[in-house]
């Protein structure tokens, strides 16, 4: 979260033909399924302990297997905040392995007849070209 936050308020430079830019990035969605959704907010799935999206209730076990479980209404059930989802999803999150697994997606990208040039690494962004920097951030 850190990194993000670091990309967001100082970006990155790079060199152009005009000289030196600055590229500020901001992650503004996530689209996931749940088990994903699970794995990019820090939290249990859907049947584990503490799983409820809006509080910490740890729910109610049905059976010995573990396997089901439900959430009463508990009114005295700890609320999550903004701050606190926000906390979560900053121990889970790593952008490490975030950048490697879009890397990995860019360059597996077969481009269309529009697009001039192939997709090159995110580690050479630096030496990309103007058609590159375009492709990748409409495409």
């Amino acid at each position: 979260m850190d990194q993000l936050t670091k990309l967001s308020t100082e970006g990155k430079l790079y060199e152009t033909a005009q000289g030196l830019k600055r590229c500020r990035i901001r992650l503004a969605l996530v689209s996931c399924d749940l088990p994903a959704r699970a794995m990019v907010a820090g939290m249990k799935q859907h049947n584990g302990k503490c799983a409820c999206l809006y509080c910490y209730h740890p729910g109610i076990n049905v059976g010995d297997d573990y396997l089901h479980r439900y959430w009463p209404y508990d009114r005295n059930a700890v609320l999550r905040s903004h701050d606190s989802v926000k906390a979560d999803v900053a121990n889970a999150v790593h952008l490490d392995a975030l950048l490697a697994f879009l890397d990995m997606r860019l360059l597996s990208i077969s481009p269309t007849d529009i697009i001039n040039r192939t997709p090159r690494s995110l580690k050479e962004y630096s030496t990309w070209k103007a058609n590159e920097m375009r492709s990748w951030l409409f495409y």
